[in-house]
């Protein structure tokens, strides 16, 4: 679904199994969200200095989808401080950060979280791939 020109960076890519996904922070929020596993891949455009990231995570039950995006939000609350906010029609819940140059797409479905990241790509960019990401959770998950 990415664009043409971006390429996997596949040294990047894959699964992300518990064991990796640990909160430095609070190594135990991983157990307390029923996380099951989750991936993680990145795209690049070679010399442009684009890119795309995208994460999906699968827990036992919606709550630790609802943990993972409470977390998430309150880290991009403390990172990105002076850049447009809000929420976006994604998933059950879902919010994005930037806009004209970088974008993070969060969002919440059923037992799902994902996240876009577009690396020098605008808000409608990035939306329109993380809406194509939540049509295939949706269909996998009902």
């Amino acid at each position: 679904d990415v664009p043409a020109y971006f390429r996997l960076d596949i040294s990047k890519s894959g699964v992300v199994p518990n064991s990796e996904a640990l909160e430095r922070n609070d190594p135990t929020f991983v157990a307390r969200t029923g996380r099951i596993t989750g991936y993680f891949v990145q795209f690049v455009q070679p010399g442009a200095g684009s890119g795309l990231q995208s994460r999906a995570d699968l827990f036992r039950k919606p709550g630790g989808a609802r943990m993972m995006l409470a977390r998430v939000h309150e880290g991009w609350q403390k990172l990105a401080r002076g850049d447009s906010w809000g929420r976006v029609r994604i998933g059950t819940e879902g919010w994005f950060f930037g806009g004209d140059v970088d974008t993070a797409v969060y969002w919440r479905h059923g037992r799902a979280f994902a996240l876009v990241l577009g690396i020098n790509l605008n808000r409608e960019r990035t939306l329109a791939l993380a809406r194509k990401q939540q049509r295939r959770i949706a269909a996998a998950l009902g």
